[in-house]
């Protein structure tokens, strides 16, 4: 089955325009491209069109200043309407740079006589609703009852506000919140892994501490592990307390000792229920073997009927399968192996289509394997980041650690996920580099700090505190 391309959210804008730069891309060459494509559209529609371009204060409106100057330059009647005062360092010097002959409307009552609208006001990666005076321009804009083309995202889109009539040109790669809108993606040149692989902006989700936190804020783990192979346990809940959460509560069935940090829990189905709802998710799977097929089920029946998140690797994924075939289940972030995506899909080969139409916003898979595949059924993301120790005993179990407490300190599924596995990857090559073959997943453990420094400080953001 073929794999579409992903469909982000408005919040990735942000972060495929930092890794856009970080692959090498110039910001401004983007948004001449993205004017010039507004540009042509308009152009290759209707060559005499009188055009009046509304625009923001930040990139968005950048692209339409580009948009106007190209526009007049083809013989075009452009006005440009400046709803906020540039104010993005770009932005200002698109502004500057239009030709004499493109008018500067500032006041609303000159609106009339214009053929068509580039709204160019606010972009994607504008988060909350409008304010007053934005809301009062798209009235306005709405009056001329004309047609309208968006730069990349209609403004006030996600809150009912958008200008009837709206085609979008949308940059690069589908938002989520457009699907149902008359859309057009336009290439300008920002590469594929920019949106396409893991990378370090990741590290942009990676949850901060409050410096006024006290115990239990920054989350809590239950784990099911180790009933069968105890050093499951010892990995998935040391790498749960390495994502900085505050508690991993494990349900042991032995006199064995549990890590230091951990809470020892036996209780009774009463209390196992108290202790679930207590935490904020579950990792459920690792190390258990499938004869505690029971105690597995029960577990997950708690969380389904909590609505609780639930972490499922290795045994778990096997013995819930039908369960997860369906929608009747929690949020869950499943991370199968080759083998255990067989088991959960009945597909017989390994096909990112079929696991991207098997995942859902409360589905969400990471396909482990030697280039990791990450979905929500609409997002997805490649890992091409690790190396072949990764394929040892025990750092699936540290992935699955990783995932429950980045969940537990308040990282989507999604996020959780794909910052989890590139964490890990990271950490092992550099590992590999050091010590080819010879480190374990303790080793792993080891370095997941050092790496966490090292790649929060390439963004800015060390000590992660607010």
């Amino acid at each position: 089955m073929a794999l579409n391309p992903p469909l982000v959210p408005n919040s990735e804008v942000a972060l495929i325009d930092e890794r856009a730069v970080q692959l090498g891309c110039n910001i401004e060459q983007l948004m001449e491209q993205a004017g010039s494509a507004l540009c042509a559209h308009i152009h290759n529609t209707n060559e005499a069109a009188a055009v009046l371009v509304a625009c923001g204060p930040g990139n968005n409106g950048g692209d339409g200043y580009v948009a106007a100057r190209l526009l007049a330059n083809a013989g075009h009647r452009v006005a440009v309407w400046p709803v906020s005062q540039a104010r993005s360092l770009l932005c200002q010097k698109q502004s500057a740079a239009l030709p004499e002959s493109v008018e500067i409307i500032t006041d609303a009552n000159a609106l009339n006589g214009f053929d068509i609208i580039i709204d160019a006001i606010l972009g994607a990666g504008v988060e909350g609703e409008p304010r007053q005076g934005v809301k009062e321009a798209l009235e306005q804009l709405r009056q001329l009852k004309i047609p309208c083309v968006a730069a990349d995202m209609p403004t006030g889109l996600e809150h009912g506000l958008a200008l009837d009539s709206c085609t979008t040109i949308t940059f690069q790669v589908n938002k989520q919140s457009l699907i149902n809108e008359n859309v057009q993606v336009i290439d300008i040149g920002i590469p594929a892994a920019a949106y396409c692989d893991t990378s370090s902006v990741l590290f942009r989700h990676f949850p901060k501490h409050s410096i006024s936190g006290h115990k239990g804020d920054n989350g809590s783990v239950f784990v099911l592990a180790g009933w069968q192979f105890p050093g499951a346990r010892h990995y998935c809940s040391q790498a749960s307390y390495l994502t900085g959460c505050d508690l991993v509560h494990c349900y042991v069935n032995d006199d064995d000792s549990v890590d230091h940090a951990c809470v020892r829990q036996t209780p009774s189905t009463c209390e196992l229920n108290t202790l679930i709802a207590r935490c904020d998710v579950a990792l459920i799977g690792p190390g258990m073997g499938r004869m505690h097929k029971s105690l597995i089920e029960e577990c997950f029946a708690i969380a389904k009927e909590l609505n609780k998140p639930c972490v499922l690797d290795a045994d778990a994924v096997h013995i819930l399968k039908f369960q997860l075939r369906g929608d009747d289940h929690p949020p869950v972030l499943i991370t199968p192996h080759r083998g255990e995506l067989k088991a959960l899909t009945s597909s017989e080969a390994y096909d990112e289509g079929s696991i991207h139409e098997f995942a859902s916003a409360q589905k969400i898979i990471l396909a482990k394997g030697a280039i990791d595949f990450i979905s929500d059924g609409m997002q997805w993301q490649h890992n091409p980041n690790g190396n072949p120790r990764l394929a040892v005993g025990g750092t699936g179990d540290v992935l699955a650690g990783l995932c429950a407490g980045l969940v537990a300190r308040g990282c989507s599924l999604f996020d959780a996920a794909r910052l989890a596995v590139y964490w890990e990857c990271i950490s092992a090559d550099t590992l590999w580099q050091d010590m080819g073959p010879s480190y374990l997943p303790d080793d792993i453990l080891h370095e997941l700090p050092n790496t966490l420094h090292v790649e929060l400080d390439k963004l800015d953001a060390w000590p992660p505190i607010n």
